[in-house]
């Protein structure tokens, strides 16, 4: 798996690319991506506003599945140091889908950080053909451990836990699928 972001511009104008997905390696043909493009703005010294698109596709050896959405978002820097990042999309068929990220870097020695991460997506009415109900539909928490070489170049180990809630975890369960996973996850952040 992997997820990553960047933005290329100045301080007033920014395009800010997002990515992430999953491709199986264990034999089966599956996975699904997802990849945004953002304009993003300012609205205070630590805060921009981002409008775009994201586009998602899922696999599977038996199907796949596109989707086109409207993404509208802020991200920014919250008191205490927060990084927030809420979205709102709304997908090609009048779905209302949301999604909210949350971390915290704490500096446990000047190279050292411990980051406290998570994600909740939700959706504003019942989607059958992405398996999603009413509601929040799934959580992510993760925990990653980065060592800083330099500020630029910082690889990391972690842990992190998935698992679907509410209607959509009562649509897996129904499907076969376990409803919650736990992942050992490591990489690399890189500024430049």
């Amino acid at each position: 798996g992997w997820d990553a972001q960047g933005w290329i511009g100045n301080d007033d104008n920014k395009f800010w690319w997002k990515s992430e997905g999953s491709i199986a390696l264990d034999g089966s043909s599956e996975g699904d991506t997802e990849v945004q493009a953002l304009y993003a703005t300012p609205l205070t010294a630590f805060w921009f506003a981002q409008a775009g698109v994201r586009y998602e596709h899922a696999w599977t050896s038996r199907d796949s599945q596109d989707r086109w959405s409207l993404a509208l978002g802020v991200q920014g820097l919250a008191p205490y140091r927060f990084e927030l990042e809420p979205t709102l999309f709304i997908t090609e068929y009048g779905d209302f889908l949301g999604r909210l990220t949350a971390s915290y870097d704490t500096y446990l020695t000047q190279r050292l950080v411990l980051q406290p991460r998570a994600e909740l997506n939700l959706s504003a009415q019942d989607v059958p053909d992405y398996g999603l109900g009413a509601g929040i539909n799934d959580m992510n928490l993760e925990l990653r451990l980065r060592y800083e070489v330099e500020r630029e170049f910082a690889p990391y180990v972690g842990l992190r836990y998935s698992t679907f809630l509410g209607e959509t975890a009562d649509i897996t369960r129904r499907g076969g699928s376990p409803t919650d996973d736990l992942q050992f996850v490591f990489g690399v952040r890189l500024a430049f």
